[in-house]
């Protein structure tokens, strides 16, 4: 069971394979693990008519997502612990659906240790609900809204060759670590071949808030970055309703991705009242 690097040419098969099962996390787009490459050490394993990833923490030893695709995912998950046996190293899955669970048990003849670590549940919204921002629970959303739009003359554009340039270097002005940007630099030099779809927020022309997702096939949208100018007061609310209003109304679900345990960013995923979180477990060999 050989993997190697994860690459562009690994997209179309990802995708298939991840449309078919229809899920909801943000695995489920192969952009995610694309981008995000060089963080984790990802690598791929397509064969036996299923896509499976390796991941690498820093300092960890590595793990895998659950196999996706057609085949017989008993036999690719014993394959799985198989290799980890070989290799000296414990038995791990990640990002997990909690109806994953009882097939890896039932597969893997060794103690195990089930968790659904907070850190790394995917936030979903409602996307009318974010659309309309209608309700007391966001009351405060709406009212920075529309008061964005009554104090600055603003305008959109839609990102594109002329503009992508410009969204960059907003956002990559705006990134934490070394490893969002790299993430980053990832995402606009590919922006077209991964099929996103983007936005410029403006005000008297002057750029104050970008933003970036796609459509994934489980009718959810799935947003990758958003990043503003916090100079311009409710710029951050104003681009992800007006986002998902002109591009993705006719989703069902917004994904806002995980908070990674940042106070200051759970406390603004949670602000938009999500419908619910998507707990992604960990399946462990007990050593």
């Amino acid at each position: 069971m050989e993997f190697r690097p994860l690459t562009l040419a690994d997209q179309n098969i990802y995708n298939a394979y991840h449309q078919t099962a229809s899920r909801l996390g943000s695995e489920a787009s192969f952009a995610t693990p694309y981008i995000w490459a060089s963080s984790f050490r990802t690598q791929i394993y397509i064969g036996h008519d299923f896509v499976c990833l390796s991941c690498q923490d820093k300092n960890e030893p590595p793990y895998f997502l659950m196999p996706v695709g057609p085949g017989d995912r008993t036999a690719c998950i014993q394959m799985l612990y198989e290799k980890c046996k070989a290799d000296g190293v414990p038995f791990v899955l990640k990002y997990l659906r909690k109806e994953d669970i009882p097939l890896v048990e039932a597969a893997i003849p060794v103690p195990l240790s089930v968790s659904a670590p907070r850190d790394v549940a995917d936030y979903i919204y409602e996307t009318a609900s974010l659309i309309s921002l209608s309700g007391k629970k966001l009351h405060a959303k709406r009212n920075h809204v529309n008061a964005f739009k009554a104090a600055y003359s603003y305008t959109t554009e839609e990102m594109n060759a002329n503009n992508l340039a410009d969204a960059k270097a907003f956002v990559l002005a705006r990134c934490k670590d070394d490893a969002e940007i790299l993430a980053m630099e990832k995402l606009f030099a590919e922006y077209f071949t991964l099929q996103f779809t983007g936005m410029l927020l403006k005000v008297d022309g002057q750029l104050v808030a970008v933003t970036v997702g796609e459509s994934l096939a489980s009718r959810t949208a799935l947003i990758h970055v958003e990043k503003a100018d916090i100079s311009y007061t409710g710029a951050y609310a104003t681009i992800n309703q007006l986002f998902l209003e002109t591009f993705f109304s006719h989703t069902l679900y917004v994904n806002r991705e995980e908070d990674l345990g940042i106070d200051g960013l759970r406390r603004a995923k949670l602000s938009y009242r999500p419908a619910f979180l998507l707990d992604k477990y960990t399946v462990s060999e007990i050593v």
